[in-house]
């Protein structure tokens, strides 16, 4: 008799469960997304975060004074309007005075002027306070929950930021996802944001909800937004085939092939966006000898030059800046490869796991013994590349970085040595001294010649491997539309929407 309630029992909850086609059209018919990432942040604070599927969760419960919309265009976003005052050499923003946090209270311009402090306190761990630190008319750290010298809160609804000069990239570095205006809460971090939805309070680990902010003042076709954990493109292909997905975001590109997905209810898109994935020396070790660079610099670009033709996600680049962000004259030099050293003991490289494959690694590999150079090569996890960075425990080391818009300076971080995502081990300073020369030149053309002068003169000296360009692959149910994705790494998830 137990056995056959059991097996009743069984039937009815088999009966009652959801299949995927039921999964995805009650989403779709209330008009609700699941998203899946690699890794759920611990917290969603500006400050802290450091992958970009992160920063684009931030898009979701929060705003930017100004954004980037779908064709390119700077736009008002908080900020209904802006104007420059070249003698005070001072940007003054009007807030709307309509835009509210999610919790009903108004944003002000004590709100802005305490996010954007926040990146510049004593032991932030800020990996985006450069882009505006080197615009900004004072430059030191200050103490946590002081407001910068270089902010200035006018009256409620109107702030101001003075500059050293006029910087031609100043409005898109505010709009950088990094840069979203929150709460103000004393020096507690509070997740309020005044952007298209709110972040509910988080019961689970490996899940985030996001429900619509009704005071959002502009239009949305999204009542919801959940974020899930995935573990890889396998585990992400199973969640789109038990209904549990819609979306994929950051999906490793190292093990994912294209072809996983035919044959099924998905769209695969690979953006055009900014992302460069470059090799990065370390100095300090064997790599100090100029032939020595010069030598992996020809193997390792002869290895890319091989992949690059079997890997559609790939755009093989020859400099360090993708096309479209330098004049031509910057991408019309001359490239020479010579092996010209032999390279003692063994070469420790580290490359990301999330850009480069076993394919690859068999490639380089290949290549370098045949010139009797022994390596070691580690395909790293997003913390184990975080933990290289910081721990210098490499020969050469590779991942992928994000140019938030299309001007040099929007890549340039990667090489500063102050800054927390540092790549490689060399001396940047005469680098940035050059650059800084000519870093507010008022005409825009005279100010990307130099900077073409500048990088030429700096790549000559191999501290760096050119590689490629990454076409991010968005992968998402065919029935979604999806934004542009043009000069920026993924359109913004509030965007989306079902086609029926």
């Amino acid at each position: 008799m137990r056995t056959l309630i059991l097996i009743l029992t069984s039937v009815l909850l088999l009966g009652l469960a959801k299949n995927p086609e039921q999964n995805w059209n009650e989403r779709m018919g209330k008009k609700m997304i699941t998203v899946s990432i690699n890794q759920i942040p611990a917290e969603l604070d500006p400050t802290k975060l450091r992958l970009i599927e992160h920063f684009l969760l931030l898009q979701l419960f929060s705003q930017t004074l100004v954004r980037v919309d779908e064709s390119g265009e700077l736009v008002s976003y908080l900020a209904k309007r802006w104007e420059y005052d070249a003698k005070k050499k001072e940007y003054i923003f009007t807030l709307d005075p309509d835009a509210r946090f999610s919790d009903g209270t108004p944003v002000t311009a004590q709100d802005v002027a305490w996010s954007l402090s926040r990146h510049f306190w004593t032991g932030s761990p800020s990996v985006v306070a450069n882009y505006l630190k080197v615009a900004l008319a004072n430059t030191e750290t200050i103490q946590v929950n002081h407001i910068h010298p270089a902010f200035k809160v006018i009256n409620e609804h109107t702030f101001g930021i003075r500059l050293k000069s006029f910087y031609h990239p100043f409005l898109h570095v505010l709009s950088m996802p990094g840069f979203s205006i929150t709460k103000y809460h004393n020096d507690t971090f509070l997740p309020v944001g005044s952007g298209p939805l709110k972040l509910e309070k988080r019961n689970e680990k490996n899940k985030l909800s996001f429900l619509k902010n009704n005071l959002f003042v502009r239009s949305m076709d999204l009542n919801q937004v959940t974020v899930l954990e995935s573990t890889g493109a396998d585990a992400t292909k199973k969640m789109f085939a038990d209904g549990l997905i819609d979306l994929a975001l950051g999906v490793s590109r190292g093990n994912l092939n294209l072809k996983t997905f035919e044959n099924t209810k998905m769209a695969i898109t690979l953006s055009e966006s900014l992302a460069i994935l470059h090799a990065y020396f370390n100095t300090k070790g064997m790599f100090n000898n100029d032939d020595y660079r010069s030598t992996l610099s020809c193997l390792m670009s002869k290895a890319a030059d091989e992949f690059a033709n079997i890997n559609p996600m790939l755009e093989r680049l020859k400099s360090f800046f993708p096309n479209g962000v330098m004049p031509m004259q910057y991408y019309n030099q001359n490239s020479h490869c010579k092996v010209i050293s032999t390279i003692p003991g063994t070469v420790k490289i580290m490359l990301s796991q999330s850009n480069f494959s076993l394919e690859f690694v068999e490639i380089l590999e290949r290549i370098l013994r045949g010139n009797n150079i022994k390596t070691k090569i580690t395909l790293g996890k997003p913390e184990e590349i975080l933990a290289s960075i910081k721990n210098k425990d490499y020969d050469i080391i590779s991942f992928g970085y994000v140019g938030n818009f299309p001007d040099p300076d929007a890549f340039i971080d990667l090489l500063n040595t102050s800054s927390p995502m540092h790549a490689g081990e060399f001396n940047s300073k005469p680098l940035f001294d050059n650059l800084e020369k000519s870093r507010f030149e008022s005409d825009l053309e005279l100010r990307l010649s130099a900077y073409t002068k500048t990088f030429h003169e700096f790549e000559q000296k191999n501290y760096f491997v050119p590689l490629f360009r990454l076409k991010i692959p968005i992968v998402y149910r065919s029935e979604l539309s999806f934004p542009n994705t043009k000069f920026r790494y993924e359109g913004e998830l509030w965007r989306i929407f079902w086609k029926n």
